[in-house]
């Protein structure tokens, strides 16, 4: 059967759309060769290809077909609508001195950035508007002395802060954190805008939706993947959602993190809980 021609959209995380064009039978790392010419770079090894299914982010395995991950009528050439996959950050690095590529670099901080904008570590506040300076520092360059609106709040803050505070006293005292950066180069402060958005704990951390019984919400773990290991915690209710916490239960190679199968070391008891992606179990106990 010929390897029929099908378009996707591809996000990246500074938010911009790349369309192309694939073959149906083609597989998660042809449509990276393509970012690899489309974007100048072939180090994209902290970032993966993300598909949105039962409201979850789902990241592809690059060696499985795409049809896989893509609905029946995409496959079939009758999908009226657009078929769209994201490229995020899927392995975090504090040490962005690693990478290489500055064009990845860029990318890695515009994934960051996009991940600070939707953090809810509440008892963080300060530290929300210190990153934001560095934000502005790395997008814009030094601060605008006469222009009060130079920027928008929605844009480095994220929405709860912005409704705390209002637009207006977010640019009344934000400036003053941005101006103590004046000379700081665009590199620099987006590396200092990594390394202080890791203090963050829900900025390095991917939550999954676990429950007990397929496609029953009743009863599901929420499983936080993060750079050293498993944060697991039980939600029986809404106005008791989480019983539990067990940070850092396992801690795996690349290839576990590539596949989803976690093998903690130690094991008293097993529970198996159902995802978007299938079956797993965990483990928990002590050595």
């Amino acid at each position: 059967m010929k390897n029929q021609s099908r378009v996707l959209s591809v996000i990246l995380p500074n938010n911009k759309e790349l369309s192309m064009t694939v073959g149906v039978k083609d597989r998660g790392q042809d449509v990276f060769k393509q970012l690899f010419k489309l974007l100048g770079t072939s180090d994209l090894t902290l970032f993966g290809l993300s598909v949105e299914k039962d409201s979850q982010p789902l990241f592809l395995d690059l060696e499985q077909k795409l049809s896989l991950y893509l609905p029946k009528s995409w496959r079939k050439n009758t999908s009226k609508e657009k078929v769209i996959l994201s490229l995020k950050v899927q392995y975090f690095v504090e040490n962005v001195q690693l990478i290489l590529n500055s064009d990845t670099r860029q990318l890695y901080y515009a994934g960051l950035k996009g991940r600070v904008l939707r953090s809810k570590c509440f008892e963080q506040e300060g530290l929300y508007f210190q990153l934001a300076a560095y934000a502005l520092q790395a997008d814009l360059g030094d601060c605008e002395e006469h222009n009060f609106a130079y920027f928008s709040p929605q844009g480095f803050f994220p929405f709860w802060i912005v409704q705390k505070h209002g637009n207006d006293y977010i640019l009344k005292h934000t400036p003053a954190l941005h101006r103590e950066l004046k000379g700081m180069s665009s590199s620099e402060a987006a590396l200092l805008f990594i390394q202080e958005a890791f203090i963050l704990s829900d900025v390095p951390l991917t939550i999954y939706r676990l429950s007990k019984k397929k496609k029953k919400p009743q009863g599901c773990v929420l499983m936080g993947v993060t750079s050293t290991g498993l944060q697991i915690s039980e939600v029986i209710s809404k106005s008791c959602p989480i019983t539990s916490f067990m940070p850092c239960v396992s801690y795996w190679t690349h290839k576990s993190y590539s596949t989803y199968k976690f093998s903690p070391a130690f094991s008293i008891c097993k529970n198996q809980y159902y995802s978007t992606w299938g079956r797993i179990e965990i483990h928990v106990g002590s050595i």
